[in-house]
């Protein structure tokens, strides 16, 4: 059977995810980011490509548009930490050599295991092709 939609979503969570229909355009915007109403594999590749790992300057993570909220003191505060620390920045994942990381828990506190999810069929040789160059690194 073939259904009409794809997904429905109410309008409740439109509004709350700040995801705008602008239908005399054919365009779906969301997080400073326009798509096409209607073509899937740009969807995807935007998607992907938005969450791959980059490295970012000190003045480009200052000036993100989430950043507004901040006071330019705050920002150059901001700016000097992550000087300090740029290897943390440099858009690779992976080990931090050379420091030791530990977790106080709270008494009785028992793991969470959460039901792990599958990776969407369209998007899975993008995904296979993203952890393969992770492992190179």
């Amino acid at each position: 059977e073939t259904q009409k939609y794809k997904a429905i979503f109410g309008l409740d969570f439109l509004v709350a995810n700040g995801i705008d229909f602008i239908n005399s355009e054919e365009k779906i915007r969301w997080d400073g980011i326009s798509i096409p109403m209607n073509d899937e594999s740009y969807a995807n590749d935007v998607k992907m490509r938005a969450n791959r790992y980059r490295s970012y300057t000190p003045e480009e993570i200052i000036n993100f548009a989430n950043q507004k909220h901040l006071t330019t003191e705050e920002k150059d505060k901001l700016k000097d930490l992550i000087t300090e620390f740029e290897d943390l920045f440099d858009g690779t994942i992976g080990t931090k050599k050379g420091v030791e990381v530990g977790f106080e828990l709270l008494p009785n506190s028992k793991p969470f295991y959460g039901r792990p999810y599958n990776i969407p069929v369209a998007l899975e040789p993008t995904v296979r092709e993203e952890i393969d160059t992770m492992k190179k690194k």
